[in-house]
């Protein structure tokens, strides 16, 4: 069994059918403990540098502006990570902007 047979929520479908998923649940670098914002400081970008295979990209992140020393770098989870996980976990980034719930659902049903 793998983790997209419990989670296929996580997959990602690509231009050419391929369906992915980035899980840094057993691999990846600090980068996979982010926390997500809606007023992100860095956006991942896709880059190719080891292979010119579409569907092997690795992930960089770059400063959306300025940013001074020692502020939190964040990335925006997205609609879709936020359509599955906000059943059971709220957004707490505390942003002026904040376009999610500030509730589980399981909390709003009682």
């Amino acid at each position: 069994m793998f983790a997209l047979d419990l989670k296929p929520d996580l997959l990602e479908e690509c231009s050419d059918k391929t369906q992915l998923c980035v899980d840094a649940a057993g691999y990846g670098s600090a980068a996979r403990f982010m926390n997500h914002s809606c007023r992100p400081t860095v956006a991942p970008v896709r880059v190719f540098t080891n292979t010119r295979d579409l569907r092997l990209p690795n992930v960089a992140l770059f400063a959306l502006r300025d940013l001074p020393a020692g502020c939190a770098l964040t990335f925006d989870y997205g609609d879709k990570f936020w359509s599955v996980k906000s059943k059971w976990i709220k957004c707490e980034c505390e942003s002026p902007d904040c376009r999610y719930p500030t509730k589980t659902v399981e909390e709003m049903e009682t």
